[in-house]
């Protein structure tokens, strides 16, 4: 397993102890490595190219040459990270493949052999043969999150979300529903609250305005989006048609995980990492 961020300062013993392998980003980070691997142990080398985020750029490549360090490292491959892989427009992509292609060449003649490299991301895969080098990074597209910037989706989403009917209630003309009475009832309504909230991974931005499924019906959320509760309107069906515990969609086969993260402003990764981590998950 590698590790992208191995946190501050970099402790060598407790990564080879659990067999984890560092991804390096800095010259502080290959010394904290070198002097505690004494096994000798294969780490990663993070190169920026263009992001100015992690890795080690041009001017500290050239400086580690006047080192011993680099020559102590047992390097797996090098590696960066596109800035705008879901764009194939882009030329930044070809302006940071030349450039690890560069750094590789460099670092390859300071070890005196080949060493391998990757830049390709999920997004980057669709980029086209050139980027594949020696290694690709799927991580999203495992997930089906699209890759393509404005384009359909060429991977079948393979995560949904559902939550359960709490209560059912009638509620009655000009009632208002959740904190703050930010929406009265224009008719009688018949209403579920829902065990989910912002808690959970349901945003507050979709208060009155978002919607989720029962049984491929659509149905609006009413009030605002509680911790771990939310009120829906269950009107279209009929009484006792709906009982506690019956299963609500949140995203899945009748919406997207792309529509339901660009109806949250964000994107799909966001939502993923914003689900409470005590929800249970079910791989099937």
């Amino acid at each position: 397993m590698y590790i992208l961020n191995c946190g501050q300062p970099l402790n060598a013993q407790i990564l080879i102890k659990h067999n984890l392998i560092p991804v390096l980003n800095s010259v502080e980070d290959i010394k904290s490595w070198v002097c505690g691997n004494l096994n000798n142990e294969s780490c990663v080398i993070h190169l920026d190219t263009g992001m100015n985020r992690l890795g080690l750029s041009y001017s500290n490549i050239l400086d580690l040459k006047k080192t011993k360090y680099i020559n102590k490292l047992k390097i797996k491959f090098l590696m960066t990270h596109l800035a705008s892989a879901e764009n194939a427009k882009k030329k930044f992509n070809e302006i940071q493949l030349n450039k690890l292609q560069k750094y590789t060449k460099i670092i390859s003649k300071i070890k005196n052999h080949s060493i391998k490299s990757s830049i390709c991301n999920s997004s980057a895969i669709w980029l086209g043969e050139k980027y594949l080098l020696n290694i690709v990074r799927p991580g999203a597209s495992f997930l089906g999150i699209n890759p393509l910037l404005n384009k359909q989706n060429p991977l079948k989403e393979t995560v949904s979300m559902y939550a359960q009917i709490t209560q059912i209630r009638k509620a009655l003309k000009n009632t208002s529903v959740g904190y703050g009475q930010t929406v009265k009832l224009k008719k009688d309504s018949l209403l579920a609250t829902i065990s989910i909230g912002y808690s959970n991974g349901l945003s507050r931005l979709l208060s009155n305005k978002g919607s989720v499924y029962i049984n491929n019906k659509k149905l609006d959320i009413l009030g605002r989006v509680s911790m771990d509760l939310t009120v829906i309107d269950i009107s279209k069906f009929k009484d006792r048609e709906l009982k506690i515990g019956d299963i609500v969609e949140i995203f899945g086969p009748n919406k997207s995980l792309e529509k339901f993260a660009i109806e949250n402003n964000t994107i799909p990764y966001e939502i993923l990492c914003n689900i409470d981590k005590n929800i249970p998950k079910i791989i099937v």
